[in-house]
């Protein structure tokens, strides 16, 4: 059993801070506390996606399958269209890496990266490391930004030579105006410290020089829903947040286009991770939802209608 197998817990957390995983194969970010300040798992948000009228040919997602573990074929679609694709691509003799696709909402980011094995010995390598740690710089300096990735993981149902993974990103942790890089590394301790912040030697990166090189810029909307007294929440496709508490997902319910009341979280599967700091709560799923196709959602008896 290698370490794709398994939850990795989050351990050291501030007490301000609470998450849940609830599928998928999930690795959460830790550090020594005199490094950075707990930021909550971000929200991945693949938000409504608008076609230019009359556009032309677009470019295709290299990894299409892998990617829509994660978004769904119509969201894949929507991606190839709306001209997100990245196709970033380092390798090593080994494996090949690719960062098919950025989605960043304004508040909150996701890299999907898949990775294709090129001989035994990059199969070999990806079964010892079993999830890459990933780490975020920015370009100008090769400073580390600290904390900006919180949460990766594989998909539920990832079973290939030829796998994605994703990153989730807390923009508010990162100045959107400076070029990033963002860094592979076959395991956390490569940077020389333990998560409890004593000091270690660095270990081996059998990743070197694996690493795409952006600018995050926003590409995304997201739904936002009211409710009478004013607060507001927001749903994008594989997303729900707001200033609100969340207990559970059997406390939320949406309504349809058709008038239908239904529990959309309690589908088999669909939730990824929950989260909450102080009234902020968020929900993170594991495949795209269309949040155009529901007029009001309630959570915990507070109706909210879209906007």
């Amino acid at each position: 059993m290698n370490k794709k197998d398994l939850f990795l817990a989050m351990n050291d957390i501030d007490d301000r801070f609470i998450t849940e995983a609830e599928g998928g194969m999930t690795k959460r970010k830790r550090y020594a506390a005199k490094n950075v300040t707990k930021a909550v798992v971000s929200i991945a948000a693949a938000a409504v996606l608008t076609v230019s009228a009359g556009a032309a040919a677009y470019t295709l997602l290299e990894n299409r399958q892998s990617v829509e573990h994660y978004l769904g074929e119509s969201a894949a679609d929507l991606v190839e269209s709306s001209e997100l694709v990245q196709n970033l691509v380092s390798s090593n003799e080994h494996i090949k890496f690719t960062l098919d696709t950025i989605l960043n909402d304004g508040k909150f980011a996701e890299f999907i990266i898949t990775y294709d094995c090129l001989d035994d010995e990059g199969k070999k390598l990806m079964e010892e490391i079993g999830m890459p740690d990933l780490e975020l710089y920015y370009a100008d300096t090769d400073e580390i930004i600290a904390g900006a990735i919180s949460s990766q993981g594989y998909s539920a149902d990832s079973a290939s030579d030829n796998e994605a993974f994703v990153a989730v990103c807390n923009i508010s942790l990162v100045d959107v105006s400076r070029p990033l890089t963002l860094k592979l590394y076959s395991d956390e301790l490569c940077l020389g410290e333990y998560v409890d912040g004593n000091s270690a030697e660095a270990k081996e990166n059998e990743l070197e020089g694996i690493e795409f090189s952006f600018n995050l810029e926003k590409n995304i909307e997201s739904v936002a829903f009211e409710s009478a007294d004013g607060n507001q929440i927001s749903l994008s496709p594989i997303s729900l947040s707001g200033d609100v508490k969340i207990y559970d997902t059997s406390s939320v319910s949406f309504v349809n286009n058709d008038g239908e009341t239904i529990n959309a979280l309690a589908e088999d599967g669909l939730v990824r991770e929950r989260g909450s700091e102080a009234d902020f709560s968020y929900v993170v799923f594991n495949r795209a939802i269309d949040p155009t196709e529901y007029t009001s959602i309630t959570i915990n008896g507070v109706e909210y209608l879209r906007k």
